[in-house]
């Protein structure tokens, strides 16, 4: 099975968020957007796993929860990669809050890479994929938008666990489950 791990969002923050696509889609062009229902920060992904080899993995992961306490971030900007002139994946940052969301990441691929898992070899960069463009319609039009709207301010995310998640593709896009859940249970240092 195709898995990985990921934070996941709020009612709130998916409402902002699909306020958001609506405004990129009435450029007009061709983009796919994300199911809102899909949407996640994800944290690592970790391709093919065996279904006998879960339980070594929440095993893995469960020192993580310890480690970190609960926190929040806030979503904010709309950026592109590979640049916002040339999108190809639209999405929205993180700002406050991003340190500890990397270091949870960091946790994570730490976890992971102790039983086998690859490394992350390119840096992290915490965000939400709003779309992928499969083209442009107005060459102008989208990346104007994607520099207008590069402070928006989403909101607050509250992060308080992580879930291990299955991906299963299929033809109307991929349909993922989560697997387990693993609430943050660290203590907060002040």
């Amino acid at each position: 099975m195709r898995v990985f791990i990921a934070v996941e969002l709020s009612d709130a923050t998916r409402k902002q968020l699909q306020q958001l696509q609506r405004t990129f889609a009435a450029a007009g062009d061709r983009v796919r957007w994300t199911d809102i229902s899909s949407l996640h920060i994800t944290l690592k992904f970790l391709g093919q796993v065996e279904e006998e080899t879960l339980g070594d993995l929440y095993d893995a992961l469960r020192p993580v929860t310890g480690a970190i306490a609960p926190f929040s971030v806030e979503l904010a900007g709309v950026g592109a990669f590979p640049q916002p002139v040339a999108p190809r994946v639209i999405w929205v940052g993180v700002q406050r809050g991003r340190k500890a969301l990397e270091q949870l990441a960091a946790e994570v691929n730490g976890a992971t890479t102790s039983l086998g898992y690859a490394a992350e070899k390119r840096a992290w960069i915490p965000h939400l994929t709003l779309g992928r463009v499969k083209s442009l319609e107005r060459a102008t039009l989208l990346p104007g938008l994607v520099q207008e709207h590069h402070d928006t301010d989403i909101g607050t995310l509250p992060v308080d666990g992580f879930e291990v998640i299955q991906s299963r593709l299929t033809r109307k896009g991929p349909i993922y489950t989560a697997l387990q859940r693993f609430p943050l249970e660290g203590a907060h240092h002040e």
